[in-house]
């Protein structure tokens, strides 16, 4: 057994406390953020206000501290200085995610291409920039202030940022990437000590609100996630090669890059990373971990050469395929340049009863919701992200189905989810990728017949238009 604390900046992984005592290891959540610390899993888990009250007599450094989003990176770097062992979470992690330059500047260093881009420092440089060359844009907000805005055209994007530029003020860095037309995959490895883990896992989300892809931006609505054992050129050509950053920071923990396959050339091009959990992406990984999460922390603190050459894979299963789905309420999605009025109008959905306890076919895991003080469970108020649904199957659509059922059964009020098309992108293009060995395949699942309903159109859309690139 080994004792873990939980050190989440907002709080957004609080689930991995029960998880953890649940594979029979001790474990406590710290939340760092003063707005959330009180709301988030109170009555829940157990919670602590100062993590260095849990450490100041850990004389042996018996706790591991576990760091489930970026944020804190100078706090956990000084925890690991005084000898702590900490996964995730670390400057350069901040940094990596929130520098979108920085990124940038990474992945060209490590041979990773990247779409044609151009760093605008103001709004009005990246208005001047796009009426001098005018073409298709994603725009992309430095320090994840505004969710990325993939534009139609050059007129939409100069709306975009004028009303940016009204809302946000005109002092805001923005990247502005050329559009690639494809389907992105979101590639991740484990990273111990610097060093890649195997097998790689791949991600196939909807990033929009609303079926269709219309609606506001969310990051993830639903997710399809997968491990394989094979070294698709997604890994060796979008990933991999960050083992030369890893190593010299000694980084302990997960990262995924967003790629960009391009439909007519199959070429990759990485668009942003993600050092650290994925939402809600892990929550299906953890139904491929047959050892439990918190053995792969330690064997993740523990890993060295010896380790990867005698032991190239880790205890993953590569045999099913996970799917999930983020339950919401409004006024989820919000998306507001003004962070203090965007709390204030979360905090109106704080108290609102919610029913996520029953038997159901798929998972629940609770997100933005405590108990209040007569003991029921209620909203939290903070993102109104209210639980993400997930469920494993040798079938993803069988999985699929076990999550909407589950989504259909619990009782939220306004309750929001993209269940209509949530893996229509993942069934359109799994068997093209893992033809091609852009992605990995999970065992004997080599192709995946189309399901009903699956328009015969949609599956014509990513016939290839030329012969794909070695």
């Amino acid at each position: 057994m080994a004792k873990f604390l939980v050190f989440s900046p907002k709080g957004d992984c609080w689930n991995l406390v029960p998880l953890l005592q649940k594979e029979g290891h001790e474990a406590v959540l710290y939340v760092h953020s003063e707005r959330a610390r009180p709301y988030v899993a109170e009555g829940l888990v157990d919670k602590v206000d100062d993590y260095l009250e849990v450490l100041k007599d850990d004389k042996h450094r018996e706790w591991i501290i576990v760091a489930d989003s970026i944020g804190c990176g100078r706090i956990l770097d000084e925890l690991r200085r005084l000898g702590w062992r900490v996964w995730g979470g670390c400057a350069w992690a901040d940094k990596f995610e929130k520098d979108r330059e920085y990124a940038a500047k990474v992945f060209l260093s490590c041979g990773i291409p990247i779409p044609p881009s151009y760093v605008a420092r103001s709004i009005d440089e990246a208005i001047n920039f796009i009426r001098q060359n005018p073409k298709r844009y994603v725009l992309k907000p430095h320090e994840n202030k505004l969710f990325t805005y993939i534009a139609d055209g050059v007129e939409d994007a100069l709306e975009c940022l004028e009303y940016w530029k009204d809302t946000a003020g005109n002092d805001m860095e923005i990247t502005i990437q050329q559009y690639i037309k494809g389907r992105n995959v979101d590639v991740e490895l484990w990273f111990g000590n610097g060093l890649a883990m195997f097998p790689a896992n791949y991600t196939v989300e909807t990033k929009k609100f609303m079926v269709d892809d219309l609606g506001a931006s969310v990051g993830c609505g639903s997710s399809v996630v997968w491990a394989s054992k094979r070294m698709a050129r997604t890994v060796k050509e979008g990933v991999l090669p960050l083992e030369k950053i890893t190593r010299r920071y000694g980084y302990t923990g997960f990262i995924s890059v967003n790629l960009m396959i391009s439909d007519r050339s199959n070429r990759i091009y990485a668009l942003e990373p993600t050092p650290r959990l994925g939402y809600n992406a892990f929550y299906c990984q953890i139904e491929l971990l047959p050892e439990g999460f918190g053995n792969l922390v330690l064997r993740m603190l523990n890993y060295n050469e010896d380790m990867r050459q005698f032991e190239p894979f880790i205890p993953v299963d590569t045999t099913k395929f996970a799917c999930a789905a983020r339950v919401s309420m409004p006024p989820y999605p919000l998306e507001l340049a003004d962070e203090k009025l965007a709390e204030k109008v979360y905090e109106t959905a704080r108290g609102i009863p919610v029913k996520l306890e029953g038997s159901y076919p798929a998972k629940v895991y609770a997100i933005d919701v405590m108990k209040d003080e007569q003991g029921r469970l209620v909203c939290a108020g903070l993102d109104a992200i209210i639980a993400e649904v997930v469920a494993a199957d040798e079938d993803p659509v069988e999985a699929w189905r076990k999550v909407v059922r589950t989504v259909k059964m619990l009782k939220i009020p306004n309750k929001q989810a993209r269940l209509r098309d949530g893996i229509e992108d993942f069934l359109k293009y799994y068997n093209r990728w893992v033809e091609y060995n852009l992605v990995g395949a999970v065992d004997d699942i080599e192709r995946i017949p189309a399901p009903e309903g699956l328009a015969q159109e949609q599956q014509e859309e990513v016939t290839l238009q030329e012969a794909p690139s070695a």
